[in-house]
C-alpha cells in the first residue's frame, strides 16, 4: 500500500490521496530473514548447527495505470534481487474533495517532491545600505 501510494500521490491533483481498492497477490515466499546453516561444529563434547541469517533484499516497482481527475490506479511488483516475483498489487486511490482545503505543502515536502526556489532578487537591493538602520551596519562617529 505504501510504495502504490507513492506512485498514486505524485499523480494526484492536490498530493492528497487515499486508498479505495487494494488487490495483493502473493507469489513466492518472502523473508526478513534466510538461514544458512553451516556445517556442525563441536562444542562441548556435543554436536551443534550454527546459523546465519542473511538479509533479503527486495525491489518495488511501480508504475502509473491510469489517472482521471480525482482517481488514480496504479501496479506494483516485488521482487527478489534474482528477479523472482514475490507479490503483484493494484490498487486505486482517490483524493478526497476536502483535499483543497489541506496545506499540501508539508506533504509534498514529506513525498519528497522539490520546494520552488525563493525568488531570485537583484542582488544589490538585497544587500543592506549603509546609513538605512540596518542590522549589522557598521556607523562611524
Amino acid at each position: 500500500d505504501e510504495g502504490l501510494a507513492r506512485t498514486a500521490i505524485m499523480n494526484l491533483p492536490d498530493k492528497v490521496g487515499v486508498t479505495a481498492n487494494l488487490s495483493i497477490n502473493y507469489k513466492a515466499p518472502t523473508r526478513a530473514d534466510q538461514v544458512r546453516l553451516l556445517f556442525p561444529l563441536r562444542f562441548a563434547a556435543c554436536m551443534r548447527a550454527h546459523a546465519i541469517f542473511l538479509d533479503q533484499f527486495i525491489v518495488l516497482k511501480t508504475r502509473l495505470v491510469e489517472a482521471k481527475g480525482r482517481k488514480v490506479r496504479v501496479e506494483g511488483v516485488v521482487e527478489d534481487m534474482s528477479g523472482t516475483k514475490l507479490v503483484e498489487a493494484s490498487a486505486l486511490f482517490v483524493q478526497p474533495k476536502y483535499a483543497k482545503l489541506l496545506n499540501s505543502k508539508g506533504i509534498r515536502r514529506a513525498l519528497g517532491e522539490p520546494m520552488p526556489a525563493p525568488p531570485q532578487g537583484d542582488p544589490d537591493e538585497m544587500l543592506p545600505h549603509p546609513g538605512h538602520g540596518s542590522a549589522g551596519a557598521i556607523s562611524s562617529a
